[in-house]
């Protein structure tokens, strides 16, 4: 290989580079966006997840409250009903 191969595989891969990073400056922010998204999404659904599994969980301690709180009163069911439907 002589010296004129040499420079000019020299000067094409540098032409390439610049190419590469001249498309990296015009479209990277597009790259960095939609990791900003894939992640931003994932959290958006692990919170989504934890908030409705926090919900349930109140809501079944309040249904195990009221009944504990039905069993232990000392009114009885029937008249607890009848007192319920009255206007």
């Amino acid at each position: 290989m002589s010296e004129t191969d040499s420079f000019i595989e020299e000067v094409t891969e540098e032409v390439r580079r610049d190419r590469l990073f001249a498309l990296m400056r015009k479209y990277g922010w597009i790259g960095i966006l939609l990791v900003v998204l894939i992640v931003g999404g994932a959290a958006y659904s692990e919170w989504q997840k934890a908030h409705a599994r926090a919900s349930a969980e109140a809501f079944g301690d309040a249904v195990m409250a009221a009944m504990a709180a039905a069993a232990s009163s000392s009114v009885s069911k029937p008249s607890r009903i009848r007192s319920a439907m009255k206007p």
